[in-house]
């Protein structure tokens, strides 16, 4: 039985139009926002955190674990603020579920 290979934190983003839904000012704070999108069932293999200033595009293919996540912060520092990119076509109900929290820039939409 051939395995299926798992996606990686390279693994290339999805095809297709892609729309900034917010903006924080810590890679921290994008990361809650995209934990709030996974807790809420949201597909978060469709969401990107685009770090800018030194532009870094990270593709989420899950939730990350404690010790990723310390790993991936630690090199995050150098960059101005992140946005939290989705697909187009889920662009509205990703929206909708960040409006319900405070985190998040609502002019970045």
């Amino acid at each position: 039985m051939a395995s299926v290979p798992r996606p990686t934190r390279m693994s290339p983003p999805p095809s297709g139009a892609r729309r900034t839904i917010a903006t924080y000012a810590s890679y921290q704070e994008a990361e809650q926002a995209v934990d709030l999108l996974s807790d809420e069932r949201f597909p978060v293999n469709r969401v990107a955190i685009v770090g800018t200033g030194l532009r870094s595009v990270e593709q989420v293919v899950g939730r990350l674990t404690t010790g990723r996540a310390a790993l991936t912060g630690a090199g995050q520092g150098a960059l101005d603020r992140y946005e939290l990119q989705v697909d187009e076509e889920v662009a509205d109900e990703a929206r909708r579920l960040l409006d319900r929290t405070p985190a998040g820039d609502p002019d970045a939409a």
